[in-house]
């Protein structure tokens, strides 16, 4: 699991947890996008994900550019629209990251493209172990 705190806000935190299983025989990721609050971690989302074939090195790599610099903003959303991802750099090693979850999809499979999200800011070094987190998850 690979997990993404707020940095910009540590009174009362936000954090993401991001999982992914093992491929099933069509190339699919089943997992879970969670979304916690407060020093305790309280959830306050949970949701299933499923990512196909090379999606989630896609996602590891994009990613690490935007952590490194090579790319200064990312939109990301999987074949399977169970989350959408926009992310930009902010300058000083800051980045601003928006995750939004396809709560049609998450309740009865059918993408709506509404839902609940969070604005979190991170930093460089925070991105980077999230993604080398979800590369270990990669295999």
């Amino acid at each position: 699991m690979a997990t993404l705190d707020n940095l910009s806000f540590t009174a009362d935190p936000w954090r993401l947890e991001l999982s992914v299983g093992a491929a099933d025989a069509e190339g699919w990721r089943s997992g879970g996008l969670r979304l916690l609050r407060g020093p305790e971690h309280a959830e306050l989302l949970a949701v299933p994900i499923a990512l196909y074939g090379e999606e989630l090195a896609t996602l590891v790599d994009l990613l690490r550019k935007l952590a490194d610099g090579r790319v200064e903003r990312l939109d990301h959303e999987p074949l399977e629209p169970s989350f959408l991802l926009r992310a930009r750099r902010l300058g000083d090693g800051r980045l601003e990251m928006a995750w939004f979850v396809d709560q049609g999809q998450a309740e009865s499979g059918t993408s709506t493209d509404t839902g609940l999200g969070v604005l979190m800011q991170t930093d460089a070094g925070a991105l980077e172990r999230f993604a080398d987190d979800l590369a270990v998850e990669a295999g």
